[in-house]
C-alpha cells in the first residue's frame, strides 16, 4: 500500500521523519527502480557455517522521507539462486522488506547475487569475507579483570574489512524500587582495523559481573553495488563467537 499524506504529515509534525516513517512503505508500481531505487543488502554468516542469512531493503531515492519500496512478485532479489521473500521483520539490524536463509555457503567463497526486475536480470559475484580461523583465547578459557589480548588470523590481503568486537555478560543495575538485579550488559568496539588483534582492557571489563562472557567478532566488508538499482550497498559479514569466564 502506498503511504498517504497522513504518513508524510506525521513525520513532519514529529520532526523525526526518518524514525516515524521507517515503517512507511509504497509499492513499486510506477517507480523506475533503475532511477529511484536504493538497495541495502546485508549478508551474514557464522564462521565455519554453511548457512547464511540475507536481508534487503529498497528505499525511494525520489522521496524527501525514508520510504521503503515493496518489490512486486516479479521483482526478485536472489542469493545463490535462493530468492529473498517478503518480510516485515527487522533482520540483521535492517528494517527489511525481503529476507531469507541461504544454505550451502562454503567459506571462503563468493555469493552470486542477482536481481530480476520484471525479466531484466542483473547478476554479480561478490567475494565473501574470510573466516576468522584460529582465535585466542579459545572458548572455555578464563580471563581476569586486568584484561586480555584477543587475537585472530590476519587477512592475507588488505580488502578494507573492519572488525567489530562485542562483549556480552551480566552487570548490576537498580530497579525502580531501588533493588539491585543482574541485567545483560554489552560493550562494543566497532570499526576496528582488521590487523589480527586488539587488547581488551580493564575499562571494558569493569562493569561485568564475574562469570560467563560471550565475545563476538564480526568481520565486515562493505561493497558499493547497484545490482540494477539506482544505487546500492552490500554489507558482507562473518561472525565468530567464543565463551570465556571472567574471574577476579
Amino acid at each position: 500500500m502506498k503511504p498517504g499524506p497522513n504518513c508524510r504529515i506525521a513525520g513532519a509534525m514529529l520532526a523525526t521523519s526518518i524514525l516515524s516513517l521507517a515503517s512507511c512503505t509504497t509499492s513499486s508500481e510506477g517507480i523506475d527502480l533503475t532511477e529511484r531505487g536504493v538497495l541495502t543488502l546485508v549478508i551474514n554468516r557464522v564462521s565455519e557455517s554453511a548457512i547464511a542469512t540475507a536481508a534487503a531493503q529498497v528505499r525511494d531515492d525520489d522521496s524527501l522521507f525514508e520510504i521503503k519500496i515493496e518489490l512486486a512478485d516479479d521483482q526478485i532479489i536472489s542469493i545463490n539462486n535462493v530468492p529473498l521473500t517478503a518480510t516485515t521483520r527487522t533482520v540483521l539490524g535492517l528494517d527489511a522488506t525481503v529476507a531469507s536463509t541461504i544454505e550451502s555457503v562454503d567459506a571462503p567463497d563468493s555469493y552470486t547475487v542477482s536481481f530480476d526486475n520484471q525479466g531484466v536480470e542483473t547478476t554479480v559475484e561478490i567475494e565473501a569475507p574470510e573466516d576468522f580461523g584460529d582465535v585466542a583465547p579459545e572458548s572455555a578459557n578464563q580471563v581476569t579483570r586486568d584484561g586480555f589480548d584477543l587475537e585472530w588470523d590476519q587477512l592475507e590481503e588488505d580488502d578494507e574489512a573492519t572488525v567489530t568486537i562485542s562483549i556480552t555478560g551480566l552487570t548490576l543495575s537498580y530497579t525502580d524500587d531501588g533493588a539491585l538485579q543482574a541485567v545483560d550488559h554489552v560493550v562494543s568496539l566497532p570499526g576496528l582495523v582488521d590487523d589480527g588483534g586488539v587488547t581488551i582492557g580493564s575499562a571494558q571489563l569493569a562493569a561485568f559481573l564475574s562469570g560467563e562472557l560471550t565475545v563476538t567478532l564480526r568481520r565486515t566488508h562493505i561493497v558499493s553495488q547497484k545490482l540494477g538499482f539506482a544505487d546500492g550497498t552490500v554489507v558482507l559479514e562473518v561472525d565468530r563467537e567464543i565463551a570465556l569466564t571472567l574471574i577476579d
